[in-house]
């Protein structure tokens, strides 16, 4: 069973994608079942809406592939997997869009980035979970932080850019008061999953 998940989202599989008949009480879920609610997470996820995300599903295996543009959206995806049925394999072949870092080829890359992301993983499941049963990645944190700064009033979010990593944030950009610098530091303190923020806001003033 495969499914494609992404802004032209498609389905290739050789069973029909329609609605399957009534199981009995108890009965596990079929790989079809389980790609297309795997398939529902990943599309309403706000992380990883818009990219092309590959579910292959066999039994208690799930294979991730496609691309992603960071490597934080690489964990999530696994992440959200693994939050629809913690005792499921996740086979994460997920490529990022990042660049390799200069010296190191492309091969070299891929090698590192599987090793850091099976130990982020580890690391990352045993991390808080959100009111919603969602795994709080980075990835998460930073998308929430940026909402809560559009909402806000006296905010001007879109000179503040936000990165988190490892649940640390760092505020970025320029504000035009010392208040909003303290509101725009208070919303992303505040913000489930987050251990630390770093504030390097500027003030501005226009004559």
């Amino acid at each position: 069973m495969v499914l494609l998940v992404g802004s032209t989202a498609m389905a290739r599989e050789q069973t029909p994608v329609s609605d399957p008949p009534a199981r009995a009480q108890g009965a596990l879920p079929t790989d079809a079942e389980r790609a297309r609610a795997i398939l529902a997470m990943l599309r309403t996820d706000p992380v990883l809406r818009d990219d092309r995300v590959a579910i292959e599903v066999t039994g208690k295996h799930v294979r991730l592939s496609g691309n992603v543009d960071t490597e934080d959206e690489r964990s999530h995806a696994e992440a959200v997997v693994r939050q629809s049925d913690p005792t499921l394999t996740v086979e994460n072949l997920l490529k990022t869009n990042e660049a390799p870092p200069p010296g190191e080829t492309k091969s070299q890359s891929v090698e590192h980035d599987v090793k850091d992301s099976t130990d982020r993983a580890v690391h990352k499941t045993e991390k808080v979970v959100n009111e919603a049963g969602e795994m709080v990645t980075d990835g998460w944190i930073t998308s929430k932080i940026k909402a809560q700064l559009m909402a806000a009033d006296g905010v001007h979010a879109s000179a503040i850019n936000v990165d988190t990593s490892d649940h640390v944030v760092t505020l970025r950009g320029q504000v035009r008061s010392e208040a909003e610098r303290r509101k725009a530091e208070r919303l992303a303190s505040e913000t489930k999953g987050v251990e630390r923020v770093v504030d390097q806001l500027t003030i501005t003033t226009k004559d």
